[in-house]
């Protein structure tokens, strides 16, 4: 675990260099395009491979699976209710006729930063998630050119360059890196991640977008140091309700981890000639 924070704190001090000054987040923004991973992915994994992400993930507040690795709401959920704004519809879930008026999610479950391999959980990476973008721009525009009424349920041309783009992804690059690599092979990965990072931001930028880099001309960013925020959940875990600071909230094992790569959250697998289900932590006796 050590390994992996000061990894990580490289990391960020490798963004830091990018970065230039950081403004005040607003919340007048009309639309949200989301980029990223399980962290913020409302659907998309689901969607797109029919990962099967069952009971207990949805429970707390969707009262069912929803999409989410998570049994209640992401950051991107309250940060949406926060805007006023309904909850973002997964790019690529087609089934319900999906509202992308007030943005679009293009995050999907275990996507890393760099292209996907074999060994990957997820395809869509970071420079396939952009591309995706690029086409829904593409036919959203289109489709606008056409008439009024796609406008109930599609962003307006304005809202690419006025709406607020987010990115929470790079830890399964980490993550992926060190069940093959040393510590230092893993911090001498970051250029690349970096500058796949940069290339797709670039993309985006001539796409319109401007609220999230301020290396550009007119653009602005707001930084979120989730980093930060996830060390100290861990450091100081029972002052926020926490039994265990390491476990998995849900998984197979048992304390301290709780985490078995072959049993995900909510899976039941023969595993050594017994059935064995990956549940919530406080479920194991």
């Amino acid at each position: 675990m050590a390994l992996k924070f000061s990894a990580i704190q490289t990391l960020l001090a490798f963004i830091f260099s990018f970065l230039p000054i950081v403004i005040p987040l607003k919340f007048s923004y009309p639309a949200v395009f989301n980029f990223g991973d399980s962290n913020s992915d409302t659907g998309g994994l689901v969607a797109g491979l029919a990962f099967p992400v069952g009971p207990p993930n949805g429970e707390t507040y969707f009262q069912q699976p929803y999409g989410r690795f998570c049994d209640g709401r992401l950051i991107i959920d309250f940060l949406m209710d926060a805007m006023g704004r309904p909850f973002l519809n997964p790019y690529l879930d087609s089934v319900g006729a999906p509202d992308f008026q007030k943005g679009c999610n293009f995050a999907a479950g275990g996507s890393t930063i760099l292209p996907a391999n074999a060994a990957s959980t997820s395809p869509f990476s970071f420079g396939v998630q952009v591309a995706q973008f690029v086409r829904f721009k593409d036919r959203v525009l289109k489709l606008l050119a056409k008439g009024k009424k796609s406008q109930k349920y599609l962003p307006l041309e304005d809202y690419f360059n006025q709406g607020l783009y987010m990115f929470d992804m790079g830890q399964n690059d980490i993550d992926g890196a060190f069940n093959s690599k040393s510590e230092d092979q893993v911090i001498s990965s970051f250029p690349a991640i970096l500058s796949e990072f940069e290339a797709g931001i670039k993309r985006l930028y001539t796409e319109g977008a401007r609220n999230f880099w301020g290396q550009f001309p007119d653009a602005n960013l707001t930084y979120v140091d989730i980093f930060s925020i996830k060390l100290k959940l861990i450091s100081n875990f029972s002052q926020y309700g926490f039994k265990q600071p390491l476990a998995a909230c849900c998984g197979y094992g048992g304390p301290p981890l709780n985490f078995d790569r072959r049993i995900a959250c909510g899976q039941t697998k023969v595993l050594n000639g017994s059935t064995v289900t990956g549940e919530p932590l406080q479920r194991h006796g």
